[in-house]
């Protein structure tokens, strides 16, 4: 679903993170102090950026060790592409604002 992983990326801290993992996979303690914030902040985003699919998860110890998912990246930028310019489907833009009502 584009429109999950668009709006899991579009808050700062979120693509912070996925930036990291991007580069570095990381537990979810060392994002919190690359980041300097709390450790259930990052929980919080980190839930709903595996919500989306963007982020797969390795056990490694006693944690686990958090990448981003290279794969639904791909597939984004074909549903991109395909959803924002397609012409034959009718257009539905819905507001946030609309969509919590």
């Amino acid at each position: 679903d584009a429109e999950a992983v668009f709006r899991a990326l579009g808050d700062t801290t979120r693509y912070a993170i996925a930036s990291i993992l991007a580069r570095n996979p990381t537990s979810s303690a060392d994002l919190s102090r690359s980041l300097k914030v709390s450790k259930p902040t990052i929980t919080h985003h980190v839930q709903a950026l595996r919500s989306a699919g963007l982020i797969t998860e390795q056990a490694e110890g006693g944690s686990s060790r958090l990448s981003l998912n290279r794969e639904t990246l791909v597939a984004l930028s074909a549903a991109a592409e395909r959803e924002l310019f397609s012409s034959t489907e009718e257009l539905q833009l819905l507001t946030t604002r609309k969509r919590r009502r």
